[in-house]
C-alpha cells in the first residue's frame, strides 16, 4: 500500500509541477501554465496523498490536489490570519462551495511516508475534511 501512495504521490507532485503545453494551452492534468504565478509555500501529506501550493502575494490564490490528485479546487483568492505572534498562521477562502483553510505551524515536521523534515506542520481543512501535512517555503 506504502509503494502504491508513494508512487501516487511522485505522480501528484509531478503533475502540480508540469509546464504548459508548446502552444501555451493549459496542461491537461490541470497543473500550473506559464501564466501562474510561482508559488511561495507549498504543503504535502498522506493517506490520502494531497499538495497545497500557494501563489505569493496579498491574497494569494491556492491550488489543491487531493486524493492522489483525483480531486483538485483553486481558491482564486484567500484572506490571510495570524494566530500566536505569527507561530502559526494561514489562510482562508471558498473553493466549489467549500470552505477552505490552510493552517501553518511553524514548527519542524516529519512526512510520515519518507521521514523527510520540514520547516512547517500543516493542516489542511476542505469542508469537514482535515487533511495532515508539512510544508516549506519556496525561494
Amino acid at each position: 500500500m506504502r509503494a502504491i501512495a508513494a508512487t501516487a504521490l511522485v505522480a501528484l507532485s509531478a503533475a502540480a509541477c508540469s509546464p504548459a503545453s508548446q502552444d501555451g494551452a493549459a496542461p491537461r492534468d490541470g497543473g500550473p501554465t506559464s501564466a501562474d504565478p510561482a508559488p511561495g509555500f507549498r504543503a504535502i501529506g498522506q493517506e490520502p496523498g494531497w499538495l497545497a501550493e500557494v501563489a505569493r502575494g496579498d491574497a494569494p490564490a491556492i491550488r489543491l490536489l487531493l486524493d492522489y490528485g483525483e480531486r483538485r479546487l483553486t481558491l482564486p483568492r484567500s484572506t490571510a490570519f495570524d494566530e500566536d505572534g505569527n507561530r502559526s498562521f494561514g489562510y482562508r477562502g471558498m473553493a466549489d462551495g467549500l470552505a477552505v483553510e490552510l493552517r501553518i505551524h511553524r514548527e519542524t515536521c516529519h512526512d510520515t511516508m519518507s521521514g523527510e523534515a520540514f520547516e512547517t506542520r500543516v493542516e489542511l481543512r476542505v469542508g469537514e475534511e482535515r487533511f495532515d501535512g508539512c510544508g516549506m517555503f519556496l525561494p
